[in-house]
């Protein structure tokens, strides 16, 4: 299984926002407030047929979810640009979270280095041709 984003070809909208999936564990929601003090936050997206990158490690945002109601959450978003979306196919994409130090948060330690986000499935992004009009 993963995560299905469809976008039309030569769009820059929607922008594509990724969840971190809850785990049931107790610092998930920690985790959330850990992803603020992120150093980087990175998209990439690679051709799922050939594995040739459209995007390489492009800066991303983490943004605050306007729909979360009473509970504090954010997402990681990436904004198209037309060329990002210039060509059809299916490709695989991927955000990557640096954290530079380790960070501490009510006795959880986030250490240094990298998480590459989904962690469990892949993320599909099909590009549809039904976008491009010149």
């Amino acid at each position: 299984m993963s995560y299905a984003f469809h976008i039309n070809k030569g769009s820059e909208l929607p922008a594509l926002r990724m969840e971190l999936i809850d785990n049931g564990k107790n610092r998930f929601q920690k985790f959330y407030l850990a992803i603020q003090a992120a150093k980087s936050v990175t998209f990439s997206m690679w051709n799922a047929d050939t594995g040739v990158y459209k995007i390489a490690n492009a800066p991303a945002d983490v943004v605050y979810d306007e729909e979360s109601g009473c509970e504090e959450r954010y997402l990681l978003q990436y904004k198209w640009r037309k060329r990002d979306t210039d060509e059809s196919g299916v490709f695989t994409g991927q955000f990557k979270i640096l954290f530079s130090d380790d960070i501490y948060m009510d006795g959880v330690t986030f250490p240094a280095g990298e998480l590459v986000v989904p962690i469990s499935e892949d993320l599909s992004i099909t590009v549809n041709d039904a976008g491009l009009k010149r």
